[in-house]
């Protein structure tokens, strides 16, 4: 996809183009739904009362997209973290609510929409 400077905030440089985001975290880049495709996610660990959180971006239609943060986006409340997890053939986003018996979600990416796995 092209080169990244880290830890953030992010710039991605493209076909001679340079884009940034203004999310913290470290980046990697995935084809989360095995499209053929990569997408950059970047990962934001958690500071002070601010859970983990996920940021993803991709190319679409020769334009760089980037999601809002996850959890946030998703969430209702505080407590809420999303977390990517990659042992699994397709990676799957997780989103918990630690403040609600630990509630958990799982959502796979695609093509720009993640979908619950129920």
């Amino acid at each position: 996809m092209g080169e990244l400077n880290l830890p953030g905030p992010h710039k991605y440089r493209s076909n001679e183009q340079l884009a940034a985001f203004q999310h913290w975290g470290e980046a990697s880049i995935l084809d989360l739904d095995h499209d053929g495709l990569e997408e950059m996610i970047i990962e934001f660990p958690g500071l002070h009362l601010a859970a983990p959180d996920l940021t993803i971006v991709r190319l679409h239609k020769g334009t760089l997209e980037a999601s809002s943060y996850i959890a946030s986006s998703l969430g209702k409340g505080q407590g809420i973290s999303a977390n990517l997890i990659r042992d699994q053939l397709l990676p799957i986003i997780s989103l918990s609510n630690e403040q609600e018996n630990r509630s958990t979600l799982n959502y796979h990416y695609d093509n720009g929409i993640l979908k619950i796995i129920k």
